[in-house]
């Protein structure tokens, strides 16, 4: 069992880790930020009308790629 304040190594189990502890004065920050993507994907539907009503409530069959365009707003910033 681990002590309080010792790191515990979990880049073996598949779990990934917690960022490296830095000595050169960076600190680690968790945000949240709103974002514009671009996505590319499909979806299945009766005619165009219906594929972008889909689309627009977020029902798609697929995502093939997506990419951030832009930051719009960074909701919450929290020191680690």
């Amino acid at each position: 069992m681990a002590r309080q304040n010792e790191n515990i190594e979990t880049k073996g189990l598949g779990a990934g880790s917690y960022p490296e502890p830095s000595d050169n004065g960076y600190k680690c920050y968790s945000f949240t930020a709103l974002a514009i993507s671009k996505i590319n994907g499909y979806v299945w539907a009766k005619n165009a009308i219906e594929a972008e009503e889909y689309i627009n409530n977020l029902e798609w069959s697929e995502i093939e790629d997506e990419s951030i365009e832009e930051i719009e707003e960074i909701e919450e910033l929290e020191e680690e």
